[in-house]
């Protein structure tokens, strides 16, 4: 209770500024959350231009469609902030294009880990380490990870691997997973959930080199 108490009063002004930006309708966290689900479910798009009718002009663009070679350009009629207009349209185009919008789901989650380079970075002068980052999660973070889980799933079966410590740690990143496969996916925004697969990962060599253990990846009983 005293959490909540005090997480009223900053709740409370975030609402305000949301709202506000919102022309004033009804808003909790985000002013483009509809807009979001729009750029990434409207076609293979690069930039996506909302002209609003007041006359303010705003474009956006995934750095993921761009690294993809997408080119195609899109102009709204309406604003980035009408939440009812953006899920309206991106409804209608899912509904004509089924396929290709479930395609698009699974792209973002694939470039959530294999499909894009961290942006802004690879955009800079600075792009070797950020390739050679991403590398180097997937090769000794994300695998190893992944082995951890299916050594778990092979001793204890499919029901007890949610309860397994790892299975625990690793959840906020399904979270995000369906928040990729909603709107769009970039490697950053995996970044900030890489401490989990660390945490994962240092079990998993842990229980690879022990030699009191003798190499094994299987869980102690």
């Amino acid at each position: 209770m005293t959490v909540m108490r005090n997480a009223i009063p900053v709740s409370a002004w975030q609402f305000s500024r949301c709202t506000t930006a919102n022309n004033h309708h009804i808003c909790l966290g985000s002013t483009k959350g509809a807009s979001d689900f729009l750029l990434g479910h409207y076609g293979r798009i690069n930039v996506m231009v909302w002209h609003d009718p007041s006359g303010e002009v705003i474009w956006f663009g995934s750095p993921s469609a761009s690294q993809h070679g997408y080119t195609e350009h899109v102009d709204l009629n309406f604003g980035v902030t009408d939440n009812a207009k953006n899920f309206q349209a991106a409804i209608e185009w899912i509904k004509a294009h089924p396929q290709s919008a479930l395609l698009l789901s699974c792209e973002h989650v694939y470039d959530l880990f294999f499909g894009s380079f961290p942006w802004p970075s690879v955009s800079t002068r600075y792009w070797l380490g950020a390739a050679g980052g991403h590398y180097v999660f997937i090769c000794l973070m994300l695998f190893p990870a992944c082995v951890r889980l299916l050594a778990i799933l092979r001793k204890d079966g499919f029901c007890q691997l949610p309860a397994s410590t790892e299975s625990l740690l690793l959840a906020p990143v399904i979270g995000l997973i369906v928040t990729a496969a909603i709107a769009t996916g970039e490697a950053r925004y995996r970044i900030p959930f890489d401490s989990f697969f660390i945490i994962v990962c240092i079990e998993f060599y842990r229980r690879l080199f022990a030699p009191s253990r003798g190499g094994t990846l299987e869980t102690s009983s």
